[in-house]
């Protein structure tokens, strides 16, 4: 009889471990999970800078290169009449932003 108390207050205690080691695992599950979530709100944050960000380089690239389209358009070589020499028809170029007197 004595034999089969050792064995119960033995198998007690192993049980009483083991529910404690659950609960200490369950409570670092728990944070985990916080953790994780933590961790997933702060990048959907990021997410949604980076896509703000890539809207707007995709918009200075639109300005850049209507810019440098109105740049090319005035700067586009102009040919100009010259006095001819010896009956030849010259022509100097020069930007259109130039001044002519």
């Amino acid at each position: 009889m004595q034999n089969k108390d050792q064995q119960l207050v033995s198998l007690q205690e192993e049980s009483d471990n083991l529910s404690s080691a659950l609960n200490t695992a369950e409570g670092r599950l728990a944070e985990v999970y916080g953790d994780q979530e933590r961790m997933e709100n702060e990048m959907e944050g990021q997410i949604k800078v980076i896509e703000k960000l890539r809207a707007q380089v995709r918009e200075l690239e639109k300005e850049k290169r209507e810019v440098q389209r109105r740049y090319n358009e005035q700067v586009r070589p102009c040919r100009l009449p010259l006095q001819p020499r010896n009956n030849q028809g010259l022509t100097r170029v020069f930007r259109c932003t130039d001044h002519v007197l």
